[in-house]
């Protein structure tokens, strides 16, 4: 188990450097003078000249790249257009990015968990194609289309929900708030807010982890040891939950962490129809602004977490399925 963490954190480390190779490649081959570009058509000489001598321009490659890799290591990448740490922007925005996953989460968890065995232990039956049903419209229907059609649907016309924003406090505000002075109303308005987002970006998830939940309980609906648990008196409860399900989890934990961390970086649009604050409304602002680092930063953020959640993910492997070994 020691040997097989040791060379998973050098894959990693290889995986890092490919990556920061790529976000350092965003900046340099991009075509003309990455500073005009940056500065925009109307920059004076001097302003150009002084960003060349900021962001190393002028060194040779190699120069740059190490250049670039030391201030990502230190955290000194600088954002051009808010002026500030680019790693210290994009962790004031990412509890939002975070709230939104979760909630997105939850609701997948919900409905597609219960639709994907409802869905094997009915087999051929009005349940099962109306599973199948779901999981194809939450596969088939683009995330823009469908935030589009929820807004018009429930908060231009039905006025049910807010149409954009995070509501005035954050989820740890609210739970702060509920705590110290029993203020309920906060909690309800965020709910009320993550609402329509989070269904928005948990429409794909729900069609994807329905149709892995339901193949992977009919790989268990046949086997010997169901039909001996039935023979047993146990009740259908029990047969399903803690023994079909158990068994069948591990590609549903799989889907599930791909899923977070994609929907982490995959906000993007959802973040930008609904104005939610997160990372990826920062990080559409920032490729608009032509602010190169900032966008370097956020990719290897991301690659960063991707990479734990994977190295976690197999690890808990062997804590849900003890015959594994590494």
């Amino acid at each position: 188990m020691g040997a097989y963490i040791v060379q998973r954190f050098f894959y990693a480390l290889l995986t890092i450097l490919g990556v920061s190779i790529v976000a350092f490649a965003l900046l340099n081959l991009q075509p003309g003078d990455p500073a005009a570009l940056l500065l925009g058509p109307y920059a004076s000489d001097e302003a150009i000249k002084h960003l060349h001598k900021e962001l190393r321009l002028d060194d040779p490659l190699w120069a740059q790249y190490v250049g670039f890799v030391r201030n990502l290591v230190r955290g000194n990448l600088k954002s051009i257009v808010y002026e500030q740490p680019a790693f210290s922007l994009l962790f004031e925005r990412f509890p939002a990015t975070v709230e939104l996953t979760v909630g997105a989460l939850l609701i997948t968890a919900l409905v597609s968990m219960s639709t994907g065995i409802i869905s094997a232990i009915k087999r051929d039956t009005f349940f099962d194609y109306s599973g199948s049903a779901i999981s194809l419209f939450g596969i088939s229907m683009p995330d823009f289309w469908l935030g589009t059609m929820l807004i018009l649907l429930f908060a231009v016309l039905l006025r049910w929900f807010p149409s954009f924003g995070h509501g005035p406090v954050s989820f740890s505000k609210a739970v702060t708030l509920l705590i110290t002075q029993g203020d309920f109303g906060s909690l309800m308005e965020f709910f009320h807010h993550l609402a329509l987002p989070a269904l928005t970006l948990s429409a794909h998830v729900i069609g994807v982890v329905t149709r892995v939940t339901r193949t992977s309980m009919l790989e268990e609906v046949n086997k010997d040891y169901v039909m001996v648990l039935r023979s047993k008196g146990l009740t259908e409860r029990n047969v399903v939950v803690k023994h079909m399900f158990r068994n069948s989890v591990l590609p549903v934990v799989t889907i599930f962490s791909m899923e977070f961390v994609k929907l982490l970086g995959g906000a993007v649009i959802v973040e930008t129809v609904f104005a939610w604050p997160g990372v990826g409304f920062l990080m559409v602002d920032a490729i608009y602004a032509r602010d190169y680092p900032l966008v370097q930063a956020g990719i290897i953020f991301f690659s960063l977490f991707f990479i734990t959640v994977n190295l976690l993910v197999d690890l808990l492997y062997t804590f849900l399925d003890p015959r594994i070994r590494y």
